[in-house]
Protein backbone atom coordinates (compact mmCIF):
# COMPACT_ATOMS: atom_id res chain seq x y z
CA UNK A 1 0.00 0.00 0.00
CA UNK A 2 1.32 3.46 -0.91
CA UNK A 3 2.29 5.73 1.96
CA UNK A 4 0.21 8.93 2.30
CA UNK A 5 2.30 11.86 3.48
CA UNK A 6 1.27 13.95 6.47
CA UNK A 7 2.32 17.17 4.66
CA UNK A 8 3.32 19.04 7.79
CA UNK A 9 2.35 22.70 8.12
CA UNK A 10 4.15 25.41 10.10
CA UNK A 11 2.61 27.29 12.97
CA UNK A 12 0.13 28.86 13.48
CA UNK A 13 -1.66 26.09 11.50
CA UNK A 14 -3.28 23.37 13.64
CA UNK A 15 -4.01 21.04 10.71
CA UNK A 16 -1.00 18.77 11.35
CA UNK A 17 -0.55 18.35 15.12
CA UNK A 18 2.53 16.57 16.47
CA UNK A 19 0.64 13.81 18.24
CA UNK A 20 0.66 10.02 18.59
CA UNK A 21 -1.55 9.54 15.54
CA UNK A 22 0.77 11.31 13.13
CA UNK A 23 3.98 10.04 14.70
CA UNK A 24 2.73 6.43 14.70
CA UNK A 25 1.69 6.84 11.08
CA UNK A 26 5.26 7.85 10.19
CA UNK A 27 6.69 5.06 12.35
CA UNK A 28 4.55 2.41 10.68
CA UNK A 29 5.29 3.77 7.21
CA UNK A 30 9.04 3.55 7.81
CA UNK A 31 8.75 0.02 9.24
CA UNK A 32 6.54 -1.29 6.43
CA UNK A 33 8.74 0.21 3.74
CA UNK A 34 11.92 -1.22 5.25
CA UNK A 35 10.92 -4.66 6.56
CA UNK A 36 7.65 -5.71 5.01
CA UNK A 37 7.35 -4.42 1.47
CA UNK A 38 11.00 -3.75 0.69
CA UNK A 39 12.76 -0.42 0.93
CA UNK A 40 11.02 2.07 -1.36
CA UNK A 41 12.88 5.37 -1.60
CA UNK A 42 11.80 8.33 -3.70
CA UNK A 43 14.70 10.50 -4.82
CA UNK A 44 13.01 13.77 -5.75
CA UNK A 45 15.65 15.22 -8.06
CA UNK A 46 12.64 16.01 -10.26
CA UNK A 47 9.09 14.74 -10.40
CA UNK A 48 9.85 12.12 -13.07
CA UNK A 49 12.81 10.46 -11.32
CA UNK A 50 12.12 7.66 -8.86
CA UNK A 51 14.33 4.98 -7.32
CA UNK A 52 12.87 1.93 -5.61
CA UNK A 53 14.35 -1.19 -4.03
CA UNK A 54 12.22 -4.32 -3.96
CA UNK A 55 12.87 -7.56 -2.11
CA UNK A 56 11.00 -10.80 -1.57
CA UNK A 57 9.69 -12.20 1.69
CA UNK A 58 10.45 -15.66 0.30
CA UNK A 59 14.16 -16.35 0.91
CA UNK A 60 14.33 -19.49 -1.26
CA UNK A 61 16.01 -18.54 -4.55
CA UNK A 62 15.60 -22.09 -5.89
CA UNK A 63 19.34 -22.56 -6.58
CA UNK A 64 20.47 -26.02 -5.47
CA UNK A 65 23.58 -25.93 -3.24
CA UNK A 66 23.66 -29.74 -2.81
CA UNK A 67 22.99 -29.70 0.94
CA UNK A 68 22.17 -32.90 2.81
CA UNK A 69 20.97 -33.48 6.38
CA UNK A 70 21.34 -36.88 8.07
CA UNK A 71 18.31 -38.98 8.90
CA UNK A 72 18.54 -38.12 12.60
CA UNK A 73 19.08 -34.43 11.69
CA UNK A 74 22.25 -34.13 13.78
CA UNK A 75 24.73 -33.65 10.92
CA UNK A 76 24.72 -31.86 7.57
CA UNK A 77 27.00 -31.32 4.60
CA UNK A 78 27.08 -31.04 0.82
CA UNK A 79 27.40 -33.49 -2.09
CA UNK A 80 26.72 -33.34 -5.80
CA UNK A 81 23.86 -35.84 -5.43
CA UNK A 82 21.63 -34.00 -2.94
CA UNK A 83 19.09 -31.20 -3.20
CA UNK A 84 19.11 -28.41 -0.66
CA UNK A 85 20.14 -24.90 0.22
CA UNK A 86 21.57 -22.89 3.11
CA UNK A 87 20.95 -19.25 3.92
CA UNK A 88 22.63 -16.87 6.39
CA UNK A 89 20.31 -16.06 9.30
CA UNK A 90 20.09 -13.21 11.79
CA UNK A 91 18.56 -15.01 14.76
CA UNK A 92 14.94 -15.51 15.73
CA UNK A 93 12.36 -17.75 14.10
CA UNK A 94 12.21 -18.71 10.43
CA UNK A 95 9.25 -20.53 8.88
CA UNK A 96 9.63 -23.15 6.14
CA UNK A 97 6.64 -24.37 4.12
CA UNK A 98 6.11 -26.60 1.08
CA UNK A 99 3.36 -26.75 -1.51
CA UNK A 100 3.71 -30.54 -1.91
CA UNK A 101 4.50 -33.56 0.23
CA UNK A 102 8.28 -34.06 0.21
CA UNK A 103 9.84 -37.54 0.32
CA UNK A 104 12.96 -35.86 1.74
CA UNK A 105 12.19 -32.93 4.05
CA UNK A 106 14.77 -31.99 6.70
CA UNK A 107 15.84 -28.70 8.26
CA UNK A 108 18.48 -27.65 10.80
CA UNK A 109 20.72 -24.79 11.95
CA UNK A 110 24.50 -24.73 11.78
CA UNK A 111 27.58 -22.58 12.22
CA UNK A 112 29.57 -23.80 9.20
CA UNK A 113 28.99 -23.36 5.50
CA UNK A 114 28.08 -26.90 4.34
CA UNK A 115 31.08 -28.96 3.28
CA UNK A 116 31.99 -32.54 4.21
CA UNK A 117 30.10 -32.88 7.52
CA UNK A 118 29.16 -30.49 10.33
CA UNK A 119 27.12 -30.61 13.53
CA UNK A 120 23.44 -29.73 13.10
CA UNK A 121 21.35 -27.95 15.74
CA UNK A 122 17.58 -27.84 16.25
CA UNK A 123 17.31 -30.42 13.45
CA UNK A 124 13.98 -31.81 12.30
CA UNK A 125 13.16 -34.74 10.00
CA UNK A 126 9.76 -34.31 8.34
CA UNK A 127 10.23 -36.79 5.48
CA UNK A 128 7.05 -37.71 3.57
CA UNK A 129 5.06 -34.72 4.87
CA UNK A 130 4.05 -31.24 3.76
CA UNK A 131 4.17 -29.73 7.24
CA UNK A 132 5.00 -26.09 7.91
CA UNK A 133 8.04 -25.80 10.19
CA UNK A 134 9.10 -22.91 12.41
CA UNK A 135 12.70 -23.16 13.64
CA UNK A 136 14.60 -20.95 16.08
CA UNK A 137 17.95 -19.85 14.59
CA UNK A 138 19.17 -17.76 17.53
CA UNK A 139 22.86 -18.42 18.18
CA UNK A 140 23.52 -19.96 14.76
CA UNK A 141 24.85 -18.62 11.44
CA UNK A 142 22.99 -20.67 8.84
CA UNK A 143 19.65 -22.35 8.14
CA UNK A 144 20.07 -25.55 6.12
CA UNK A 145 17.24 -27.25 4.20
CA UNK A 146 17.40 -30.64 2.43
CA UNK A 147 14.34 -31.56 0.35
CA UNK A 148 13.27 -33.52 -2.71
CA UNK A 149 11.82 -30.57 -4.66
CA UNK A 150 13.44 -27.23 -3.87
CA UNK A 151 11.07 -25.28 -6.11
CA UNK A 152 8.11 -26.19 -3.89
CA UNK A 153 9.72 -24.62 -0.81
CA UNK A 154 9.11 -21.19 0.70
CA UNK A 155 11.23 -19.72 3.51
CA UNK A 156 10.56 -16.53 5.42
CA UNK A 157 11.73 -14.81 8.58
CA UNK A 158 9.11 -14.88 11.34
CA UNK A 159 6.41 -17.23 12.57
CA UNK A 160 4.04 -17.13 9.59
CA UNK A 161 4.56 -18.91 6.27
CA UNK A 162 4.65 -16.75 3.14
CA UNK A 163 2.72 -17.42 -0.06
CA UNK A 164 4.97 -15.07 -2.03
CA UNK A 165 7.09 -16.38 -4.88
CA UNK A 166 10.79 -15.56 -4.85
CA UNK A 167 12.12 -12.62 -6.82
CA UNK A 168 15.63 -11.18 -6.78
CA UNK A 169 16.31 -8.00 -4.80
CA UNK A 170 16.39 -5.32 -7.46
CA UNK A 171 16.84 -1.57 -7.82
CA UNK A 172 14.68 0.20 -10.38
CA UNK A 173 15.13 3.71 -11.78
CA UNK A 174 12.04 4.99 -13.61
CA UNK A 175 10.85 1.38 -13.87
CA UNK A 176 14.12 0.08 -15.37
CA UNK A 177 16.05 -2.57 -13.43
CA UNK A 178 19.66 -1.50 -12.86
CA UNK A 179 20.76 -4.10 -10.29
CA UNK A 180 19.85 -7.69 -9.65
CA UNK A 181 21.03 -10.48 -7.39
CA UNK A 182 24.10 -12.34 -8.73
CA UNK A 183 23.71 -15.82 -10.17
CA UNK A 184 25.72 -18.78 -8.87
CA UNK A 185 27.90 -19.84 -11.82
CA UNK A 186 29.83 -22.57 -10.00
CA UNK A 187 30.10 -24.10 -6.53
CA UNK A 188 32.96 -26.22 -5.26
CA UNK A 189 31.63 -29.69 -4.34
CA UNK A 190 34.59 -30.24 -1.96
CA UNK A 191 35.40 -26.88 -0.32
CA UNK A 192 37.22 -28.55 2.58
CA UNK A 193 39.82 -30.09 0.24
CA UNK A 194 42.57 -28.19 -1.53
CA UNK A 195 42.08 -27.68 -5.26
CA UNK A 196 44.49 -29.25 -7.73
CA UNK A 197 46.72 -27.01 -9.79
CA UNK A 198 45.23 -26.11 -13.16
CA UNK A 199 41.87 -27.58 -12.10
CA UNK A 200 38.97 -26.60 -14.34
CA UNK A 201 36.18 -24.39 -12.99
CA UNK A 202 33.31 -24.87 -15.43
CA UNK A 203 30.80 -22.03 -15.25
CA UNK A 204 27.13 -22.79 -15.85
CA UNK A 205 26.60 -19.95 -18.36
CA UNK A 206 28.37 -17.15 -20.23
CA UNK A 207 25.47 -14.78 -19.55
CA UNK A 208 27.22 -12.39 -17.13
CA UNK A 209 29.15 -9.13 -17.37
CA UNK A 210 31.54 -9.65 -14.45
CA UNK A 211 32.25 -12.32 -11.87
CA UNK A 212 33.25 -12.67 -8.23
CA UNK A 213 35.26 -15.48 -6.61
CA UNK A 214 34.33 -16.43 -3.06
CA UNK A 215 37.08 -18.42 -1.37
CA UNK A 216 38.21 -19.96 1.92
CA UNK A 217 41.73 -20.24 3.32
CA UNK A 218 41.51 -23.38 5.47
CA UNK A 219 40.56 -27.01 4.87
CA UNK A 220 39.44 -27.28 8.50
CA UNK A 221 37.31 -24.11 8.71
CA UNK A 222 35.01 -23.10 5.85
CA UNK A 223 32.92 -20.73 7.99
CA UNK A 224 34.99 -17.67 6.95
CA UNK A 225 34.51 -16.80 3.28
CA UNK A 226 36.48 -14.10 1.46
CA UNK A 227 35.82 -12.26 -1.81
CA UNK A 228 38.01 -11.43 -4.79
CA UNK A 229 35.89 -8.39 -5.54
CA UNK A 230 34.13 -7.86 -8.87
CA UNK A 231 36.24 -9.00 -11.87
CA UNK A 232 35.39 -7.96 -15.46
CA UNK A 233 34.40 -10.79 -17.78
CA UNK A 234 37.41 -11.98 -19.78
CA UNK A 235 39.98 -11.13 -17.09
CA UNK A 236 41.98 -13.30 -14.68
CA UNK A 237 42.37 -12.50 -11.00
CA UNK A 238 44.56 -13.40 -8.02
CA UNK A 239 43.31 -14.51 -4.61
CA UNK A 240 45.62 -13.17 -1.92
CA UNK A 241 45.97 -13.01 1.84
CA UNK A 242 48.59 -12.49 4.53
CA UNK A 243 49.24 -14.57 7.63
CA UNK A 244 51.11 -13.40 10.70
CA UNK A 245 53.34 -15.73 12.73
CA UNK A 246 56.29 -15.44 15.09
CA UNK A 247 58.63 -15.27 12.12
CA UNK A 248 56.78 -12.35 10.54
CA UNK A 249 54.08 -11.85 7.93
CA UNK A 250 53.85 -14.07 4.86
CA UNK A 251 51.83 -13.17 1.77
CA UNK A 252 50.01 -15.89 -0.16
CA UNK A 253 48.55 -15.78 -3.66
CA UNK A 254 46.63 -18.08 -5.98
CA UNK A 255 45.79 -17.09 -9.56
CA UNK A 256 42.37 -17.77 -11.06
CA UNK A 257 43.06 -17.85 -14.78
CA UNK A 258 40.53 -16.92 -17.47
CA UNK A 259 40.36 -19.47 -20.32
CA UNK A 260 36.95 -18.71 -21.79
CA UNK A 261 33.64 -17.18 -20.76
CA UNK A 262 32.61 -20.55 -19.27
CA UNK A 263 35.99 -21.86 -18.11
CA UNK A 264 38.34 -20.60 -15.39
CA UNK A 265 41.34 -22.53 -14.07
CA UNK A 266 42.93 -22.65 -10.63
CA UNK A 267 46.56 -21.55 -10.77
CA UNK A 268 49.48 -22.69 -8.60
CA UNK A 269 49.53 -21.13 -5.10
CA UNK A 270 52.48 -18.93 -4.26
CA UNK A 271 54.10 -18.01 -0.95
CA UNK A 272 56.34 -14.94 -0.70
CA UNK A 273 58.66 -16.91 1.58
CA UNK A 274 58.90 -19.92 -0.72
CA UNK A 275 61.83 -20.25 -3.10
CA UNK A 276 59.47 -21.26 -5.92
CA UNK A 277 55.79 -21.64 -6.61
CA UNK A 278 54.45 -24.58 -4.61
CA UNK A 279 51.11 -26.30 -4.27
CA UNK A 280 51.69 -26.43 -0.51
CA UNK A 281 52.31 -22.73 -0.09
CA UNK A 282 48.74 -22.02 0.98
CA UNK A 283 45.22 -23.35 0.68
CA UNK A 284 43.23 -20.48 -0.90
CA UNK A 285 40.35 -22.66 -2.11
CA UNK A 286 37.77 -21.20 -4.53
CA UNK A 287 34.39 -21.84 -2.91
CA UNK A 288 31.84 -20.28 -5.29
CA UNK A 289 31.78 -18.16 -8.46
CA UNK A 290 29.04 -15.52 -8.75
CA UNK A 291 28.06 -13.87 -12.03
CA UNK A 292 26.97 -10.22 -12.10
CA UNK A 293 25.12 -8.35 -14.85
Amino acid sequence: MAYTRVNWEDRPSTNTPINATNLNKMDKGIYDATYENGLNVSNEVDEDYRVSFLKSKNLNDGINRGCWIGGNATTYGVTSNDTGIYIPVSGGNYTISTTISQARYRVCCGNDIPSASSTAYNGLNKDNTNETITINTTGYKYLIINVTDLNAMKITKGNTATTEDYFSPSIYVDGEEIYSKPEVLWQNPSPSSDMANNASINLSTDDYNSYEVLWVMSTSDTSNVFSSGIIPKGKSTILNTARCASGGTTNYERPINYNSDTLLKSGIPYSATASARSATASVLIPYMILGWK
